[in-house]
């Protein structure tokens, strides 16, 4: 029953690297998307301010699409932890062992 020792290892590392980094980077993206719509705002109409639910919906949407790939990857990696189907016909065609 060891046979998804290193898959489940995989998964640990890629979950604990995940959580880990998951701080700096929310860090950087949020600087990134902040910097971009500051500009954006600067050429587009000046005199106005930053709308606190623009950068709100910023957050959230990061915070999203993080937890998003971090489950893709965990689930692609984990999907070869499963059985495989087995082929039915191939079964029913197979003659039956006799004693």
């Amino acid at each position: 029953m060891r046979e998804n020792t290193g898959v489940a290892l995989g998964i640990a590392a890629v979950a604990t690297f995940g959580y880990t980094i998951w701080a700096g980077v929310l860090v950087m993206i949020m600087w990134l998307c902040l910097t971009v719509y500051a500009v954006v705002k600067w050429i587009g109409a000046p005199t106005d301010h930053a709308s606190p639910l623009t950068v709100l919906l910023i957050l959230v949407a990061n915070v999203t699409l993080y937890v998003v790939l971090l489950t893709l990857g965990i689930y692609a990696m984990g999907r070869s932890m499963r059985y495989k189907k087995k082929d039915r016909d191939r079964e029913a065609s197979a003659p039956a062992l006799q004693d």
